[in-house]
């Protein structure tokens, strides 16, 4: 940028803190955000295709910065969502369920892995729209803004779902109950805390996190541990087994609920003793 009145014949820390460089800055945000306000508004394709390039710093910009330059910035933003378009949080939130205020998200290494987890059965099956992170930045920046316009960001991870898409369960309350405590009995210090999931489907478990540290943070920050949450879909005959079996042979039955939580481990992406878990599939086998 030419600039007559700058001299460059000063140390960089003068320049930087300089009234001229302030209002150099100033116009130059004003013109580039208009600009990209304008290419996202009128082409599309070609705005989608400069987001694949540049998204990322832009959402770090978001993250940066405060007040009105973040909320400009945040309508220049574009998010994948379960369908694989791209979409801005406006749009996304005109769109949103007649019952829906929270803007979901679940997060994973591609579209595909994220549409089998078991946390978005119940929203697939309820047509509820969700954002999908194959970024950590996504996640960094659902998790630092916290909401957008007055919608909180709510990650399927963490078992928080408003009441439409909860699902009814049929298990008597004194089995669920049993079933619950037998459970706790069983793994101990492994879990936090074991529930009856009102999202799952077809999947008979779900490890969540809860609130806070999420699997991937832990994955990528070494030193912290998420809380594990299991979730058990009471619906699933392989839980409504269990819950026959426990009653009259607790050991074989704790060998079905180890198999139940390794397998949620698997599907939330955590390591697992590989050989353990062979040994006692194979010790059922042969019983």
């Amino acid at each position: 940028m030419d600039c007559p009145g700058l001299d460059l014949n000063i140390s960089r820390e003068s320049v930087q803190s300089s009234v001229l460089t302030d209002q150099i800055r100033g116009i130059l945000y004003r013109k580039i955000r208009t600009a990209l306000a304008g290419e996202l508004s009128t082409n599309r394709g070609g705005y989608e295709r400069f987001f694949q390039d540049f998204g990322k710093s832009l959402k770090l910009s978001a993250m940066e910065a405060e007040g009105k330059q973040r909320e400009s910035l945040t309508k220049l933003l574009l998010f994948t969502d379960n369908t694989g378009k791209q979409t801005t949080l406006a749009e996304y939130v005109s769109r949103m369920q007649k019952d829906q205020n929270a803007v979901y998200y679940a997060s994973g290494r591609s579209l595909a892995e994220i549409r089998k987890q078991p946390e978005t059965e119940r929203p697939e099956k309820m047509h509820t729209e969700y954002l999908c992170f194959t970024d950590t930045v996504d996640m960094l920046y659902a998790q630092m803004l916290e909401e957008y316009d007055g919608h909180p960001f709510i990650s399927l991870a963490d078992g928080k779902t408003e009441d439409y898409l909860r699902r009814q369960s049929s298990m008597s309350e004194e089995d669920t109950k049993g079933l619950l405590a037998f459970l706790k009995e069983t793994f101990g210090d492994k879990v936090t805390d074991v529930v009856e999931s009102a999202r799952l489907e077809t999947m008979p478990v779900l490890l969540s996190s809860g609130n806070g540290i999420t699997f991937d943070m832990e994955k990528q920050l070494s030193g912290i541990r998420a809380d594990r949450i299991l979730e058990i879909n009471t619906e699933h005959r392989a839980l409504q087994i269990l819950n026959k079996v426990r009653t009259y042979d607790r050991e074989r039955a704790e060998k079905y609920a180890e198999i139940l939580y390794t397998q949620a481990c698997l599907t939330a992406g955590l390591e697992i003793d590989a050989a353990a878990y062979t040994t006692l599939l194979c010790s059922l086998w042969t019983e």
